[in-house]
C-alpha cells in the first residue's frame, strides 16, 4: 500500500499504549500530497479504503489524523481503552472486522 499510494519503499511504524489509549503513527517519506487532495481527505474522506479505516476507528471511539507534506504522508490513530476495575478479569481486545 504504502508504495502504490505513496511511491516509498519504506514506512514507519509506531504502536503505544498508556493507561487511556492506544495510538498508532504509519509515517511514509514518499511523495505526499497537495494540500486539496489533503482537505478532501480530513473532510469527508475519499475511497472505500480511507472511510472503511474511520469507520472501523469510530467503532472504538477513536480519531484518526492524516497529515501530508512534500517529503510524505503520516496517519495517526488513538482509540480510549476503557477504564478497568484492577479486581476485574480482563477481557481480550476485541477488534472490528
Amino acid at each position: 500500500m504504502v508504495h502504490r499510494h505513496a511511491g516509498s519503499k519504506t514506512a514507519l511504524i509506531r504502536i503505544a499504549r498508556d493507561e487511556d489509549s492506544v495510538r498508532t503513527v504509519a509515517a511514509d517519506q514518499g511523495k505526499g500530497m497537495s494540500s486539496e487532495r489533503l482537505l478532501e481527505i480530513q473532510s469527508h474522506g475519499s475511497g472505500v479504503g480511507i472511510m472503511g479505516i474511520r469507520e472501523r476507528i469510530r467503532q472504538f471511539r477513536g480519531e484518526m489524523k492524516i497529515e501530508s507534506n512534500g517529503a510524505g504522508n503520516s496517519v495517526m490513530v488513538a482509540i480510549p481503552m476503557p477504564k478497568q476495575d484492577p479486581s476485574a478479569d480482563r477481557e481480550p481486545l476485541r477488534t472490528a472486522v
